[in-house]
């Protein structure tokens, strides 16, 4: 099923919190009819390695299994910040037959 998705958000600081992603983001997949299978929430600095972020490797894992067909997030930022790594995992996810859906 192409409609199943995977909600990812992140913050990076404990004082931050993911409520307004997590809104915006069911709202948005409310209004396509996507069914959301995963979501991943974290506060984690976006500057760490893709290795270094388990909400990354959770993210890869899980779109390898087949979980999810696309990965919806606010903006490319809740990614990563280093473009080299940002364009890595989106690679990786298409890999798996996953697209990535910013919102």
């Amino acid at each position: 099923n192409k409609n199943r998705v995977c909600i990812f958000t992140r913050v990076s600081t404990e004082k931050q919190d993911n409520e307004r992603q997590l809104l915006e983001l069911n709202n948005y997949c409310n209004q396509r009819g996507y069914v959301v299978t995963k979501t991943i929430a974290t506060k984690i600095t976006g500057s760490k390695t893709q290795k270094e972020r388990p909400d990354l490797v959770e993210l890869l894992s899980s779109a390898k299994k087949g979980m999810f067909t696309r990965v919806i997030a606010v903006e490319v930022s809740r990614l990563g910040r280093n473009s080299k790594d940002i364009r890595r995992t989106i690679d990786q996810l298409h890999s798996y037959g996953v697209s990535v859906i910013l919102s």
